[in-house]
């Protein structure tokens, strides 16, 4: 591990003393360490913590590495981070690693090894990088595939070997033994063994040396050689017990209490397991306790003692419960919930939220509230909360869950520190927010009054500039911020920085659109208004006037003629009649719903219904039509779920815009095709014509309210495909038309599957 420099005061003395009997007095090193990292504290003298840090490690390891003591560690990180140290803070990750590991946390581990592993590189450390290439490796033995675990503990041994560590290569030596031992191949593991014993007694290691004795032990009794075993055995107790390995005298206590069973001393057994359980729980070893557990249970069953017999069964049947929570059954759980859609993961969350409409469509206000929700809810923190640089302060515009009292204004000269570490585009991550230095009196008036014990702030930056920061909390205790939390946390600032930018860019639209649209009222207000007029009252009394024509003339022929025409002349006259004032009609209503669409009125009622359904509800209302020109309507449904929410009666309309469209172009003896598909979240419906097409210079206009090509004469208002896309857009959807490469047109409609939830939208809204 890296020398740490620290001040030649009596906190220097403190910690020499601590090194001095790590590994000979642990539980006094372990009490000396504690009051020397109250010392550094205390004089914020941040060299000796890191170092105390480093040795802390070595020794809360018969505490069973508790979150306390895990805690300890990311402060000593933190601080190594802040200094840049590099070499520090692979050490540390190291530890911390390891210290997960132990707690069969094995992906926590492995994240603090991969970064660890980037700290040892950007400070050319090969031996801590070597160290921690050994702890993966352990998590292999930890998930039971001792083969790839020994190839990579030989690896290692190698690597130590050519480095001449004496510590790297005592550790990778036991690594590889007990990789060895598990595999059954014992006399590998003996001399593996062997090797790190060599290098424990020439370290003065005496916790190491009495559990590579207890490893001995082992390898004799599977090799059936327990007269040797014995006194190793004791020999590991004893050296154990002096420097306070309890971890390591549980283990042989074990080991003996199986020695000693194996002879038929059941009451002695049972002696040496229930001093195995005692010492397990000292050192917090669970796993070891477990076994304790078991082995304690068959004993005492064994020499008739039942009730103890049933209390230790119990007690190790929770234990093990909780062991196979903490080795990954919560993360079998969580893929779980998330393919089931119950408890989505934070990948999905975050896929979720960038493809949110709010976030495209949303004001400011309504985006920065589902931004900060989202964000609490990912990353599992007490609090998340936007803010936006205005002004040279930071202000808030939404914090989940909302606190009406907390200050929304940050001064950032004020807050000079934690502002600059913003501006260079730098997250803020404070495990322990009281004694991060870019923190000092931000934390003092604004986090510490609101209970805030660990912060992560990830500036919003948009090119070079700083334009704001996400701001995670945690509250009621300590909080050590993984490798996969900031990288979330990244993407939810990457995802509001592009939201902000939409709405800015929306904004900015807006502004010149109004504008230029300003200048050109100003310029030919009069001119414009006449000639929409003229062109208005141009369109629509044309339409009007010829099915109202075709009414009177039809009208007078039958008054003409009613007492000489036959009745199927008669029918003929008022099928005609109907036939015109239905068109006349269906132009009156197109004109009714532009005027509720223009002024925002138009309303839907949203209830779920099957899109094949509408379809083929259409299909049968113009087929009649179409057969009379021997055109045929073929229905194509490649969907696998049709539902979606929608008007049904506004999206009936839309199909019938589109199929009457295509019946007036398509030609005679020809074939219109109509196929609904799926794409994700949005369902497709294609109306396929075998027409001329769209010239290409009136696709760009098609959906123009009374627009009508110069190319094509057909009657109508020119408002069907004007009033269909509208429909589209209020449902969150849209209308797309193209030329199809055999000749024709498509039409296309997309659909959401789902829509906001608004009891009555409207047009207007909606877009």
């Amino acid at each position: 591990m890296p020398d740490t420099p620290f001040p030649a005061n009596g906190l220097a003395d403190l910690i020499d003393r601590v090194r001095g009997s790590a590994h000979q007095r642990r539980d006094q090193a372990y009490l000396d360490c504690l009051a020397a990292l109250e010392q550094a504290r205390q004089t914020s003298d941040d060299g000796a913590f890191i170092a105390l840090a480093l040795q802390y490690a070595q020794l809360i390891d018969q505490q069973g590495f508790p979150d306390s003591g895990i805690d300890v560690l990311y402060e000593g990180l933190q601080l190594a981070q802040q200094r840049q140290q590099y070499a520090e803070q692979a050490a540390l990750l190291h530890v911390i690693g390891r210290a997960y590991y132990t707690r069969a946390e094995y992906r926590n581990a492995l994240q603090a090894w991969v970064l660890a592993r980037d700290c040892a590189s950007l400070a050319d450390d090969v031996i801590s990088w070597t160290h921690i290439e050994a702890g993966i490796a352990q998590i292999y033995d930890g998930l039971g595939d001792y083969r790839t675990a020994c190839t990579l503990h030989q690896a290692a041994v190698r690597q130590a070997t050519s480095l001449a560590d004496p510590v790297l290569q005592l550790n990778t030596q036991l690594n590889l033994a007990y990789s060895l031992y598990r595999l059954g191949e014992l006399g590998a593991a003996e001399k593996a063994c062997i090797a790190a014993l060599a290098h424990a007694r020439a370290l003065a290691h005496k916790d190491d040396e009495g559990e590579i004795l207890f490893r001995l032990a082992q390898i004799r009794i599977a090799e059936g050689d327990k007269a040797c075993a014995a006194p190793l055995l004791e020999q590991a107790a004893t050296l154990c017990a002096e420097t306070s390995h309890w971890w390591g005298l549980a283990s042989t206590r074990l080991e003996q209490a199986g020695l000693l069973e194996q002879e038929g001393s059941t009451s002695a057994a049972l002696g040496m397991a229930d001093a195995a359980c005692a010492l397990a729980q000292r050192a917090g070893a669970r796993q070891i306790k477990l076994d304790a557990l078991r082995s304690y249970s068959r004993l005492a069953e064994k020499a008739g003692n039942l009730q103890d017999a049933l209390q230790a069964e119990r007690e190790a049947a929770s234990l093990a419960l909780a062991l196979r929570e903490v080795a990954g059954s919560q993360r079998e759980l969580r893929m779980l919930e998330d393919l089931a859609g119950i408890n989505p993961t934070p990948e999905r969350q975050l896929l979720q939220l960038a493809a949110d409409p709010l976030l495209h469509s949303g004001m400011l206000d309504e985006m920065s509230n589902l931004i900060s929700l989202r964000g609490k809810q990912i990353l599992v923190a007490s609090s998340c909360s936007l803010w936006l640089l205005n002004a040279g302060a930071l202000e808030c515009e939404a914090r989940a869950p909302a606190e009406p009292d907390s200050s929304r204004s940050w001064d950032m000269q004020h807050y000079s520190d934690f502002h600059a570490a913003l501006a260079k585009g730098k997250p803020v991550i404070a495990h322990t927010a009281a004694h991060h230095q870019q923190l000092g009196r931000l934390y003092t008036e604004q986090l510490a009054p609101r209970g805030v014990r660990s912060l992560l702030a990830i500036p919003l930056r948009q090119g070079e500039t700083c334009s704001g920061a996400l701001c995670f909390e945690h509250h009621e205790k300590q909080h050590n911020w993984q490798l996969e939390e900031v990288q979330y946390a990244n993407q939810l600032a990457i995802i509001t920085t592009r939201a902000l930018g939409n709405l800015e860019q929306r904004r900015l639209r807006l502004v010149l659109a109004a504008q230029a649209q300003a200048l050109q009222e100003a310029k030919e207000k009069a001119e414009q208004a006449n000639s929409a007029k003229t062109l208005f009252i141009s369109n629509i009394s044309h339409e009007l006037r010829t099915p109202m024509h075709a009414i009177l003339s039809f009208a007078r022929l039958g008054a003409d003629k009613i007492d000489r025409a036959g009745r199927e002349r008669l029918l003929h006259y008022f099928h005609n009649i109907i036939e015109s004032g239905e068109r006349m009609l269906e132009q009156v209503n197109d004109l009714l719903d532009l005027t509720k669409i223009e002024s925002g009125k138009m309303s839907y009622q949203i209830v779920s219904h099957d899109l094949v359904v509408l379809c083929q509800v259409v299909c049968e209302e113009v087929r009649g039509i179409a057969g009379t020109r021997g055109i045929e309507i073929l229905l194509e449904n490649r969907s696998a779920n049709g539902e979606l929410e929608c008007d049904g009666t506004r999206i009936e309309q839309v199909i019938r815009n589109l199929l009457s469209n295509a019946i007036k172009f398509c030609l005679r003896e020809a074939t219109i095709r109509i196929v609904i598909s799926d794409t994700p979240g949005e369902l497709l419906l294609e109306v396929e014509d075998a027409g001329p097409g769209i010239q290409e210079a009136d696709l760009p206009y098609i959906f123009d309210q009374f627009y009508q090509s110069d190319h094509h004469h057909q009657s109508g208002t020119g408002l069907g495909l004007s009033i269909s896309r509208e429909i589209a857009l209020a449902h969150h959807g849209r209308l797309t038309a193209r030329n199809l490469a055999q000749g024709g047109a498509c039409f296309t409609l997309a659909l959401p599957r789902t829509q906001p939830r608004v009891a009555d939208q409207s047009a207007s809204a909606a877009r």
